[in-house]
């Protein structure tokens, strides 16, 4: 690994000036010596401010670049907006409410400059934590190299996790501006339409789950999940996953519906599932729905889709 290579971090934030301190604080504390940050903030208070301000002064050897806007741009422009700030030849990105590991820019460059040129993104595992930092469960990505899973779901997960090359970057244009969920999943594929994916099992982010966190508008994101599915069809087509990667979203969609309550709509979901694809677990989970009380119906379909995960992806809780 070369030790002049230069990174930067890409933080969009608003309104969380207590979790983005430690997501900075996670940057500046890396071992790789050329990480720079920068931070776009779309709050409508000087609290960020404040915070890039002290950071700074607690870390003068650490190019923090900060960056406000009036008014909020979404995530996938504040993102382009960072990512326009900075020269540097790898980009990654960490939500305001994650932390990195100290080595992870270290273990990703490393990965990069192994010899491959022909990998553009590389992903790692992470470790889920609660508002207060305790440990939830630990995810560990299933292979050390591009998955054919990636074209039914959206196996590498939240950005915190992920460098591309500036190459890469500048190739596929960044996020889909026009996105207001699911933009990284489609941005990934885009990505994989170009260059090689590979992972590192190791967890070396914290992925933060907290109420804040939860997406309240259910049918927005499951609309955009559809848009990235209708707008890469030729390639799920071309690779046969994509009577594959309906089904799994009809699944994950009626699964988030249960967890958020929304017996009726769950219940419709699983049905259809059934009835186009013949899936016996949708018919299972319509038959508990039906018989069952909402809590104990809800409680064994989360046991089964529990155990099935585990099977599934390999992954330690």
């Amino acid at each position: 690994m070369r030790e002049t290579a230069t990174v930067a971090a890409v933080i969009a934030t608003m309104d969380r000036p207590g979790y983005v301190r430690e997501a900075i604080e996670s940057v500046c504390e890396q071992t790789h010596g050329h990480v720079a940050v920068v931070v776009v903030d779309g709050s409508d208070d000087k609290r960020t401010a404040t915070v890039v301000s002290e950071l700074r002064s607690a870390y003068p050897e650490r190019q923090i670049l900060y960056r406000h806007n009036d008014e909020p741009q979404g995530l996938p422009a504040a993102r382009n907006q960072a990512i326009a700030e900075t020269d540097a030849e790898y980009i990654a990105f960490l939500d305001d409410d994650d932390r990195w590991h100290q080595r992870k820019t270290e273990r990703q460059l490393s990965r990069f400059e192994s010899g491959d040129e022909s990998i553009g993104l590389v992903y790692t595992g992470a470790h889920h934590i609660d508002e207060n930092g305790q440990r939830l469960r630990t995810i560990r990505p299933e292979h050390e190299e591009s998955s054919p899973e990636l074209y039914v779901e959206n196996v590498i997960g939240t950005p915190s996790s992920v460098m591309v090359t500036r190459e890469a970057v500048d190739r596929v244009g960044g996020f889909d501006e026009s996105m207001r969920y699911c933009e990284d999943w489609d941005f990934y594929l885009r990505v994989a339409a170009e260059y090689d994916i590979a992972c590192i099992a190791e967890p070396l982010i914290d992925r933060r789950y907290h109420d804040d966190s939860m997406i309240a508008d259910l049918e927005s994101l499951f609309r955009y999940r559809e848009q990235v599915l209708e707008k890469h069809a030729d390639v799920l087509n071309a690779r046969g996953t994509a009577e594959r990667a309906w089904s799994r979203h009809h699944r994950d969609a009626a699964e988030t519906h249960l967890n958020a309550g929304n017996r009726a709509q769950a219940r419709a979901l699983y049905h259809t599932l059934f009835i186009n694809n013949g899936d016996l677990r949708a018919a299972l989970a319509y038959g508990l729905l039906s018989l069952l009380s909402a809590d104990r119906a809800q409680s064994t379909i989360r046991a089964l889709s529990a155990i099935e995960r585990r099977f599934r992806n390999g992954k330690s809780a």
